[in-house]
């Protein structure tokens, strides 16, 4: 006979562990809806009333399990807060053999394996909280503007916990403690709330995270997809800014002084663009607020000291010394460099950047690049560091003119740079000082690739130009050189003319005659006899000729026919050798007879004399 298992009888206690109705918190909140709905806080607590069923123990077997281990996990938690020990000595020495598996359990968990140790975990835990508080307003508030940013680091801190129920049981026994007293006790006084702390970290409270940012909307799929929607009508806003910034600046340095100094479009720059490099988000701002007059204090002292460790033990309380040592830090590169060599190079590089800020500060097309890329290399000394661009800018007006120093004094934006001290977004001016003037070394390397293309063209168009007018002038001299030849010719003919008939007898008249009578008696078919004056007559005007000759240095060599002389192998451009044996060498010598005299001018020869070697 089959036997009915007994079942358990309804007890108060078994009352306790039933399941509760859902949505139905079993105690009424003390706070109407209307002023849970009117704050961010409470609005959290009307997610956890609605919601909490479902992160709770659902059948008797793990109620049971979860309401004998939910008080060590309150445990863990209160004696984690205040122990300096490791894990082991928190658990041995906090925990009896009843517990210890379950405070193992709990502790093995939070601290990721023991990979974190309990200082670690407090530290992530308490970060996180206040990150949790400072961003929930973003997602908790009533708004339509939603800061998709501040959303996306809310989803980050709920990341760090959700994954784990340890760290989920740990955030939402601490998060009442981080609250106002009004936000506190709405949390306190939430049925949900109490009833997922009274089971510990259960197994279902795993899903916490992930239901919460569901109904935030801060679930990674829901905020990107949200920045896509948003992103068109952004980009077309910051085009319409971008093109309006480009025509107010265009304006304004159509106007006044500005315009017309190089250090007013200095001051133009800065005055259109410092918001990019100056904190955005209130928390930013208020951390800079707080720090900037220990900036500012720092490059005031940084000129009376020889020492860090002097400047600011001297100058800076316990509350001004933490910001006052990363300032000094950093603008010594990490101590490498003395206060004095940092004032030293400081004023090196200011007194190098105003004179040559005229080089890429002046409107003017023809920059002298050499210039440009030494006022580069002195703003790369200072735009890697925020501390030293601080400085650099602070310090900047007290080595200019007066006038130009006033420009700087009565800017707004250069007043804002100065008024939120040396902060990250500072760190991005420098670059953009370069880019805006063309003085990055990309730029420099191109202008100089440009003017050197312009120039191999003008130097080309130069050259053919030269070739031209060389050319010309070949031609100016070819056509000169052809009438001085001409003109030489004429002369010279003219000259040998003139001499001829400058002789007592002309000698061209006495040829002229002769040649008649010789052709005369030619045409009478008579025997050419001559008479004894016609023979007088040719050889004195055969002879007026030799001597005309003579006159104009023309010679005849040697001077007598058949004559017999030495000759030397060097004297054979003046003789032509006709017959006998070969020289030997350039010493060499032959006893040679003239055949046929020759003819020279002066010493130029005409007509080699022709010699021959005598044998006997």
């Amino acid at each position: 006979m089959k036997t009915e298992k007994p079942k358990p009888k309804k007890t108060s206690e078994n009352k306790a562990l039933a399941r509760p109705e859902k949505n139905k918190p079993a105690q009424p909140s003390p706070f109407s809806p209307e002023e849970l709905a009117a704050s961010p806080w409470g609005r959290l607590v009307m997610f956890v009333n609605d919601s909490y069923s479902e992160w709770v123990p659902k059948n008797y077997k793990n109620q049971e399990r979860q309401e004998a281990i939910g008080p060590i996990h309150a445990k863990c938690v209160k004696l984690f807060k205040s122990s300096d020990e490791d894990w082991e000595e928190i658990l041995t020495s906090e925990f009896d053999k009843f517990e210890h598996n379950a405070a193992e359990n709990f502790f093995f968990h939070l601290s990721r394996k023991y990979s974190d140790s309990p200082q670690e975990v407090r530290q992530q835990l308490q970060a996180n909280l206040s990150q949790f508080v400072e961003l929930a307003e973003y997602a908790l508030a009533d708004s339509e503007n939603r800061n998709l940013n501040k959303l996306s680091e809310l989803g980050e801190v709920i990341d760090y916990f959700k994954k784990s129920q340890e760290r989920t049981y740990y955030f939402l026994s601490e998060l009442p403690s981080v609250l106002e007293q009004k936000d506190r006790e709405m949390l306190n006084s939430s049925a949900g709330y109490q009833a997922l702390l009274k089971w510990g970290a259960s197994p279902f409270l795993k899903g916490f995270g992930w239901q919460l940012e569901e109904s935030l909307g801060i679930a990674r799929k829901e905020v990107k997809q949200e920045k896509k929607e948003v992103n068109k009508d952004i980009i077309i806003k910051k085009v319409r800014d971008l093109g309006e910034t480009k025509a107010n600046r265009q304006l304004e340095l159509l106007k006044g002084e500005l315009a017309s100094s190089h250090w007013g479009r200095l001051v133009n720059f800065i005055n259109y663009s410092y918001r990019e490099f100056v904190p955005k988000s209130q928390r930013d701002k208020e951390r800079q607020e707080a720090i900037a007059p220990i900036h500012h204090k720092c490059v005031i002292v940084v000129k009376e000291g020889d020492s860090w460790k002097e400047i600011l033990n001297r100058k800076f309380d316990s509350v001004e010394y933490e910001a006052a040592e990363n300032f000094c830090f950093h603008l010594s590169s990490k101590y490498s460099e003395s206060p004095q060599e940092v004032r030293e190079q400081m004023q090196a590089k200011l007194s190098q950047f105003v004179e040559l800020a005229e080089y890429a500060l002046a409107d003017s097309e023809n920059r002298d690049l050499t210039k440009l890329s030494e006022l580069g290399e002195v703003i790369d000394y200072f735009k890697k560091s925020r501390e030293k661009t601080y400085m650099f800018l602070s310090e900047l007006p007290s080595v200019l003119e007066p006038n130009d120093r006033e420009m700087f004094n009565s800017s707004a934006g250069y007043q804002a740079l100065l008024k939120w001290g040396a902060s990250p977004f500072m760190k991005g001016f420098g670059w953009q000082l370069q880019k805006e003037f063309n003085i990055t070394p990309t730029a420099i390397k191109e202008e100089a690739a440009q003017n050197l293309v312009r120039e191999l063209g003008e130097t080309e168009a130069n050259l053919t130009n030269q070739v031209q007018l060389l050319q010309q002038e070949n031609e100016k001299l070819q056509k000169e050189l052809s009438e001085i030849r001409s003109q030489a010719l004429q002369s010279a003919v003219c000259q040998l003319v003139t001499t001829l008939q400058k002789q007592s007898q002309p000698v061209l008249d006495q040829i002229t005659i002769l040649y008649q009578r010789l052709n005369k008696m030619s045409e009478s078919n008579s025997e050419l006899s001559l008479s004894p004056s016609d023979s007088l007559s040719i050889l004195i005007a055969l002879e007026n000729l030799l001597q005309a000759l003579n006159s104009l240095n023309v010679t005849r060599y040697p001077a007598q026919e058949d004559q017999v002389f030495e000759l030397q192998s060097e004297q054979l451009s003046v003789y032509e050798y006709i017959e006998g044996s070969a020289f030997a060498n350039s010493e060499d010598k032959k006893i040679v007879r003239c055949i046929h005299p020759g003819w020279r001018v002066g010493e130029e020869v005409i007509t080699p004399a022709r010699v021959k070697e005598v044998t006997e």
